[in-house]
This record gives C-alpha cells, structure tokens and sequence, in this order.
C-alpha cells in the first residue's frame, strides 16, 4: 500500500472517532420563559450536568412563541401590501396559530428566513396595538408575496448561558436535552394552548434526543382555591397526564413540591406561604420568580434549587451519569 494511501487511510479514521465522539455528546437545550432565560440558573444547571447549555429561552415568552422558536410550530405571516420592500422593514400580519392573542407579546424578536430572505421579525406595542415587524438584513430584490408565507427561526441561541453565549449554532450530532417550561404567559393561561405548543416543542426532539416538562409555579396572590390558582393546579396536571415519561419528577415529588419543600420552618413569611399553597418568600426574587442569589433565611437560592432538580430527574432516568 502506498504512503499517500496510508495517510487517508488513517485520517479517515480519526474523522471518523471524532465524529462518533461527537455524536455521543449532550447538550442541555431550554425552551419557554424567564424560569429558563435566568443567566444564573442557566450556570447552575450547567455545573449540576457538567453539560453545556443552549439557551433559546425568553423572559415574557408565551408557549405558542417557545414552539416557534423551537421549529416545532409554524410561524405564517402576510406582508403589508404583500410585498417584502427591497431594503427596510414591513408590517406584517400573523396567520394561523401566531394570530392568537398573545402568541408574541411585545418584545419578542428573532433571526429568521422569510421568504427566502434573512431579517429580523419582532413585536412592539404602537398606539395600544401590538404590531409584528419584519426587517430584512440586507438589500435585496422586492418580492411578491400572494399568501401567508413560513418565517423559519435561525436556531441561534437567545441567551448567554456562560457555557454558550447568545447569538451561536447548536452544536451539530450533539444529544440534546430538551428542558420545556412554557405555559407561564400564554394569554388567559388557555391550557389547551399550553398543552399543544409543549407537543409541538416535543416533536422537534430526535430519536436520540431526550425531554422533560416542568410545572408552572404560582404567584404569590394565586393562594389555593382561588381562581388563578386553580387553573395553574390543572394545568400542571395535564402536563402531568399528557407527558407522564417526561414530567419532572424524583421518587414522587414534582418540582413545584420540592421547591417548597425547602422553605424556612423558622421563618413566618415562609409558614404562611406554605399555609397558603404558595412558595416560600425565602425563595423568591419577587411575587413569582426563584431568587437567584441566597436570600436571607434561605440555604440556597431558588434557582440552585430547581437546577439541582432537574439535574437529579435526569440521573434518574438514566440519560446523565
């Protein structure tokens, strides 16, 4: 055998270990709201898994927007007049599932393709209506658009997780672990909605890929048996009933039931709380969000809590050492 064939011989080898060797990673993969965009908590589930994180994640996000986002939803837009300009941006009009109320509150954007073309689409509040914006990233031809046309999301990463800053690709052949906490904002907490933009998020995942669905937590004035807080209480249990495999769970207890579970017996904002059904103030960074730094009277922050949960559902079954 010829040197020269020897060499591509071995190469090709080493290519191929290493792709084997990437095929083999996980990547931790977050899809929905503030819960997940928090930067602290995106560290400390990093350092729990020893896994990088991709952060798609965004405060205020609604779940029909986290399904978007993920691919797993169409996301169909008309432009003003039908044309896509040559230069600048336009108005555009939602179709289909992205039309219903609160599907992308103000302050949402991302990189997508429209038509062909690469741009940013967002929403902003004007004169107290929400209008969606589409504007392109480079000067181009002027196209004609007849129908409601697909705006494909660029699978960029929206925050910076440490592990990945915001802006970077996927990284390709990686397992992915997808970690869905979506239904905090999707207008009128419409479970059904919630229900079917968390399948949608689902499908995206490989065959080799893996996910599991967090709870929604309450706010602090969602006390048991008040209205609100009834349809979190249901919501959660259709997660549960809809994602039995895939609910985050540890020998029975949930995350909204560990995260209480490690309120301050000596503290009496922390009793009243738990007397009430809501999580402990000790916890918390405002009426609703896990503190992420260690509040007085706590042993940890709110954000290490569920990280550390997390982690352990996902040693449970199986899918990180």
């Amino acid at each position: 055998m010829k040197p020269v064939t020897i060499t591509l011989l071995f190469l090709s080898m080493a290519i191929s270990k290493v792709s084997m060797a990437d095929s083999h990673k996980s990547v931790i993969v977050l899809y929905g709201h503030s819960f997940l965009s928090n930067k602290q908590f995106a560290m400390s589930l990093s350092r729990e898994t020893n896994l990088k994180v991709f952060d798609y994640a965004r405060g205020g996000s609604s779940s029909q927007e986290a399904a978007f986002i993920s691919g797993g939803e169409a996301g169909l837009f008309y432009p003003d007049g039908g044309v896509i300009p040559a230069t600048g941006s336009v108005d555009v009009v939602p179709n289909g599932v992205m039309s219903e109320e609160g599907a992308l509150w103000p302050g949402f954007n991302s990189e997508v393709i429209y038509s062909g073309v690469r741009g940013v689409l967002s929403s902003k509040k004007i004169n107290g209506e929400v209008k969606y914006i589409f504007k392109r990233d480079i000067t181009g031809k002027e196209i004609q658009v007849e129908n409601a046309v697909r705006a494909f999301p660029v699978s960029k990463t929206r925050v910076n997780s440490v592990t990945e800053r915001a802006g970077v690709d996927m990284i390709k052949h990686a397992r992915k672990l997808y970690i869905i906490w979506a239904g905090r904002n999707t207008a009128r907490g419409n479970i059904n909605y919630i229900i079917r933009d968390i399948k949608s998020i689902a499908s995206t995942a490989g065959a080799d890929d893996r996910y599991i669905v967090m709870p929604e937590f309450p706010y602090s004035n969602e006390v048991n048996g008040s209205p609100a807080r009834k349809n979190i209480d249901k919501l959660n249990e259709e997660i549960k009933n809809n994602f039995p495999d895939n609910y985050c769970v540890v020998n029975g207890l949930d995350a909204l039931h560990n995260f209480t579970s490690h309120y301050n017996r000596n503290n009496d904002e922390d009793l009243k709380d738990i007397s009430k059904g809501l999580t402990p103030s000790t916890l918390r960074m405002d009426s609703l969000h896990p503190s992420d730094s260690v509040n007085n009277g706590a042993s940890a922050s709110g954000v290490d809590i569920n990280a550390k949960f997390i982690a352990d559902c996902l040693k449970a079954k199986g899918w990180i050492k």
